[in-house]
């Protein structure tokens, strides 16, 4: 199978899989924010945050590590599995105990402290499923993550909604959410286990301690961008109290979602980058070249159109009530474009064995986010937040493309930037002159239309780019 088609199928599967997951998810917090009011939705969103920065060593980049080797040697998988979920369980244990200590003696009131307790137990099995969706990854059956996801989603989210609905609250719809986690770990063990391979039992103490210490040029980057993600929603409910966390928490999963074709593209062709580093430097070129010209082709009329649309937008999904969310949702949607320039840089930096730039890079926006946060959120609140998370993630792009183009090679960024830039100028011009005259459902739509239009136009995808579309999809 060519290059072009493995990275179709790969996209599309995890394109699929991420979709229904984000959607699902962001229906569920609408109903959530709605039912729930700022203070139980702020609880929801600061618990899952709290968690999150907790569980901020479970990973120690096992799971980069991970699809990096067994993509390259697949028959070691049956022995990985187990010690990565061996080491992963050991990590998550270590977890689970300090959530329950910082529910128990963090002064919280009885219902948000079983919250936070719930939530991590779930968090932990997520964190060993993600052993599993990390082998598919590495086997290049992301269409197994699309299964996965679909069950548990749609397992979780109605209930959720139907108890909400129905007048239970935010308990019951944790209890459900753990639930789900306990569905997607056995689904996801059973496939691997029927299609991939059966783990095997004999694994060492001395592999797994070699394993966590090759795991470790991984693990500081691992640790950080959980703690760049985490960190802002934490302080600004230290600053702002529980209703400020439901403002920056609609603003954060209503822009993050927008970055779902980056994330999905580059875990699909993150084996592939691993592959061809080795195999084929100039294909690696070529890929690298497309991957930031398609990226950006979605990555910034998403941004414009969501910058100009974001108040209509809250307003549309979560009501009056949500309106000061609408500044942080402006900001955040603004890293969508800066995640996409960069395109893949950061697996090809981890394939090229230059993973201690990767870790440099999310130092110094670690940093930046914390100073931000420190400056920005006592002032300004979840807008402050969204700033800060703004600017580490400017600095990344930054840093990345000062890499790319001193370590390893240059791209054509006139190729990449110029035409799409001029569609994404029309397309705003539109939407600045009809925008308050229609539905933002409409708007969008019309967006969306001229923005194609005048790429087809203007011709942002050239010849070669239609040719490797057309490699993709044909038969």
């Amino acid at each position: 199978m060519s290059v072009e088609r493995r990275i179709a199928r790969n996209t599309i599967s995890l394109a699929a899989a991420y979709l229904t997951g984000q959607v699902m998810t962001l229906l569920l917090s609408v109903f959530l924010a709605r039912y729930l009011g700022e203070e139980g939705y702020g609880v929801y969103v600061f618990s899952f945050a709290l968690v999150g920065l907790i569980f901020i060593i479970a990973d120690f980049g096992l799971n980069t590590l991970l699809v990096v080797e067994v993509a390259r040697n697949k028959s070691i998988a049956p022995k990985y599995v187990t010690s990565t979920l061996i080491l992963r369980g050991s990590l998550g244990g270590i977890c689970i105990l300090l959530s329950a200590a910082a529910a128990l003696l963090g002064s919280y009131p009885s219902e948000a402290a079983f919250v936070i307790m719930v939530v991590a137990a779930s968090t932990f099995l997520g964190s060993l499923m993600n052993v599993f969706h990390g082998m598919f990854n590495a086997f290049e059956r992301m269409h197994y993550n699309l299964v996965v996801q679909i069950i548990e989603r749609s397992f979780t989210v109605t209930i959720a909604i139907a108890l909400l609905l129905s007048g239970f609250g935010l308990v019951q719809v944790v209890l459900v959410i753990f639930a789900g986690s306990i569905l997607s770990f056995v689904i996801s063990s059973t496939i691997f286990r029927t299609k991939i391979a059966k783990p095997s039992r004999d694994v060492t103490l001395g592999e797994a301690k070699d394993q966590l210490r090759r795991a470790l040029h991984y693990a500081t980057t691992s640790i950080l961008l959980t703690l760049l993600y985490t960190l802002n929603t934490v302080l600004v409910q230290v600053w702002g109290g529980n209703a400020a966390a439901a403002f920056y928490g609609i603003a954060y999963n209503l822009a993050i979602p927008l970055t779902l074709l980056h994330t999905f593209f580059l875990g699909a062709i993150f084996p592939i980058t691993s592959q061809m580093y080795v195999r084929s430097f100039e294909t690696l070129k070529m890929m690298q070249q497309k991957a930031m010209k398609f990226l950006l082709f979605f990555g910034l009329p998403m941004t414009v159109g969501g910058f100009l649309l974001g108040g209509n937008i809250i307003l549309f999904l979560y009501g009056e009530e949500y309106a000061p969310g609408i500044g942080a949702f402006q900001i955040l949607v603004l890293v969508v474009a800066i995640k996409n320039i960069g395109g893949n840089i950061g697996n090809i930096l981890a394939a090229a064995n230059l993973m201690r730039l990767n870790t440099y890079t999310v130092a110094v926006a670690t940093v930046v986010n914390l100073v931000g946060c420190l400056a920005l959120i006592p002032p300004y609140g979840p807008t402050g937040g969204a700033a800060a998370f703004f600017l580490a993630n400017l600095s990344i792009g930054i840093l990345q493309l000062y890499y790319l183009r001193t370590r390893l090679f240059k791209v054509d960024y006139g190729d990449v930037v110029l035409k799409t830039t001029i569609a994404t100028a029309v397309m705003a011009l539109v939407l600045v002159l009809v925008m308050d005259m229609v539905h933002v459902l409409v708007a969008i739509g019309i967006g969306a239309g001229v923005y194609f239009a005048i790429s087809f136009l203007i011709g942002t995808l050239d010849k070669g780019d239609r040719d490797i579309i057309m490699k993709v999809f044909r038969k």
